[in-house]
């Protein structure tokens, strides 16, 4: 469990779109929407899935945290931990 523990659990959709993938990988993940909850998040994924079948992109959902107060990083850099998230 993470220190920081004020924020809220929430899920997000996560577009890949699969033509760039290859070429620019940087580019063919988007996040489309934050929902309130992973259930909705899954539920959201697939009906984007099932409208937008065959055009080169797939939805999937993805749980996440919605910090409402925002959040201090801590900077490792110097101490060859990286960045805490």
């Amino acid at each position: 469990m993470p220190a920081d523990t004020n924020y809220i659990p929430v899920g997000a959709v996560v577009r890949l779109d699969l033509f760039s993938i290859r070429d620019q990988p940087e580019l063919s993940v988007k996040v489309v929407e934050v929902l309130p909850d992973y259930e909705s998040a899954a539920a959201e994924s697939a009906h984007l899935n099932q409208l937008n079948q065959g055009k080169g992109c797939i939805y999937l959902p993805q749980g996440t945290r919605w910090y409402p107060n925002g959040r201090q990083v801590v900077d490792r850099s110097h101490d060859g931990q990286g960045q805490q998230d």
